[in-house]
Formats: structure tokens, sequence, C-alpha cells
């Protein structure tokens, strides 16, 4: 990405709300995919819903072995906020698959 090479200090964030929320998990991994970027790819959504399956997890977790890619996901409840991070937490909620 000629943005990202002419700016070798920056970062690269995804980021979204709701239904952009579900866009942002899957374009954070596809970027995280493209071997022109060699940076990590940080995706922070909020409110967001499951995002993908059983496969969509496995391939998930098998790239973050290979090359960093760092997922949270902020949602609301009973006025308290909570945090889930990790790549792994993709595809799931609470502990069970999407």
């Amino acid at each position: 990405m000629p943005l990202l090479e002419a700016n070798p200090s920056h970062k690269l964030y995804v980021t979204g709300h709701s239904l952009g929320a579900a866009l942002s998990t899957v374009v954070s991994f596809k970027l995280s995919c493209e071997e022109s970027i060699q940076k990590p790819v940080m995706c922070i959504n909020f409110a967001s819903p499951r995002v993908g399956d059983a496969a969509f997890l496995e391939a998930v977790t098998v790239s973050s072995s290979s090359k960093p890619h760092t997922h949270k996901t902020i949602s609301q409840r009973r006025n308290e906020f909570l945090t889930v991070s990790s790549s792994t937490t993709i595809g799931t909620r609470k502990g069970r698959q999407a």
C-alpha cells in the first residue's frame, strides 16, 4: 500500500460500529493476509454482530500464528463496557463459536 510505504512509522487500524464493525473484522483479516502489508493490523470495533463461521475462525487462528493481527471488540451490557481482545475471538462470542 503506497500510503503505508510513504509513512513507515504509521500503524494500520480498521474500525467500525454495528454492521461497519462486522465489515471491519473481515477487512482487517483480509489486510493482514496481504503480502505487501508488513505491519500488524489492529481492528477495533464497537457493537459488532457475530462474524464468520468455523472455517473463518480457523483461517484467522492459522493466520495469526504467522503474522500479528489484533482484534478488539467493545460492547456494552448493563452500563458496563466489556472488552474482548485477541485474534482468536473473531467468530466467537463469550467462548462459543458463531
